[in-house]
């Protein structure tokens, strides 16, 4: 079930980049989004209980020329419905958040940098949006809700 509808936009050296997401939460595998063998695959385990999921409605990485640069996106491939590509639990709506702002950041970073981003978040940790702004003047412009 679509929980929220939410509008980012990031700007990087004075230009924005808009993404919108539906928030999904469901309350028992069976109602999942991704495929249960997504989580299976990469994080060894379907996850039981509240689970949220970030579905990309707008991207501005899609019909990219660079296509050498990953995009860490998931394909349903029976609904053919885009994901933010993470693989841990999310039981909270704030948890889902923290990481739809810091993929977007991400995301455009290896747009405007050509470089995957999962090197630098995974060097930097918990400071990966700090740095990102602060080296890169990457920064969340605008974060709404819009339904």
């Amino acid at each position: 079930m679509v929980v929220q509808i939410r509008s980012i936009v990031v700007r990087a050296k004075g230009s924005d980049y808009k993404f919108v997401f539906l928030v999904h939460r469901s309350d028992a595998p069976g109602e999942q989004m991704i495929e249960p063998e997504f989580y299976l695959e990469h994080a060894r385990k379907v996850y039981e209980g509240t689970h949220f999921e970030i579905e990309l409605s707008e991207s501005p990485a899609w019909g990219r020329i660079d296509q050498e640069v990953p995009i860490h996106i998931h394909k349903n491939p029976a609904s053919e419905l885009s994901f933010i590509c993470f693989t841990g639990q999310l039981s909270n709506l704030e948890a889902a958040l923290v990481v739809m702002r810091v993929w977007a950041m991400g995301t455009v970073y290896a747009l405007v940098y050509k470089e995957d981003f999962a090197s630098l978040q995974a060097e930097h940790g918990t400071k990966f949006s700090e740095i990102l702004g602060s080296a890169y003047d990457i920064a969340i412009a605008k974060d709404q809700v819009t339904w």
